[in-house]
């Protein structure tokens, strides 16, 4: 057996195999670590950046559709947290609306580090006190594409920037937690005590 043959087609196999997987790998991958309980609840999420083309696209906004009230407690180094907003989407859709956005305010600088290609990104935090989180959130990221102005009067020029859009789930159901139907169970039984209560005093 030729032993150097071998090795050769083993690497060319290999190559070809990590080839083909980051060719399959979606554009953009957001991710979200949820962990709290009913009434404080807090979802982390990471965005990687797995742009092929155009080249050198870095990620300059991340926006995510919550459905109800939150605090943005977290953001990565050169993002800064900026509440709601109105994206553009580069296919030519109309503007969507974003509870939460985060802009990445040294785009144009060397400082660094930036979500360029083949770099992912954590800190992208949300907070909330509501009783029940969402089952799953929207979501939006747009990178810049060439060197065209971002600035435009109507912010979107068809070439400055692209965008993805996506839906990823929390992992948190939509049924309310066990603490909250003993809760109502409470409420149920103290309503029925009071109407007997009431009947018996009018036997």
């Amino acid at each position: 057996m030729n032993i150097s043959r071998l090795l050769t087609k083993t690497a060319l196999a290999g190559a070809m195999s990590l080839a083909l997987s980051w060719a399959s790998a979606a554009p953009v991958d957001v991710g979200v670590s949820t962990t709290g309980s009913a009434g404080d609840w807090s979802f982390d999420f990471t965005v990687a950046n797995n742009i092929l083309h155009p080249e050198h696209a870095q990620i300059f906004l991340f926006a995510v559709e919550f459905g109800g009230p939150g605090d943005m407690v977290g953001a990565p180094f050169t993002f800064l947290p900026v509440g709601a907003i109105s994206a553009v989407p580069s296919d030519g859709n109309p503007p969507a609306d974003y509870s939460f956005g985060w802009i990445d305010i040294g785009l144009d600088s060397d400082d660094g580090p930036h979500l360029d290609p083949g770099t992912s990104m954590g800190g992208f935090t949300l907070h909330t006190d509501s009783i029940t989180a969402p089952g799953s959130i929207s979501w939006i990221v747009a990178a810049y594409a060439g060197e065209d102005d971002l600035s435009d009067d109507d912010g979107h020029d068809g070439l400055g920037y692209v965008t993805y859009q996506g839906v990823i789930t929390t992992g948190v159901s939509a049924v309310p937690e066990p603490s909250t139907y003993a809760l109502m169970l409470l409420g149920i039984g103290a309503f029925a005590l009071r109407r007997e209560r009431r009947i018996t005093g009018r036997g």
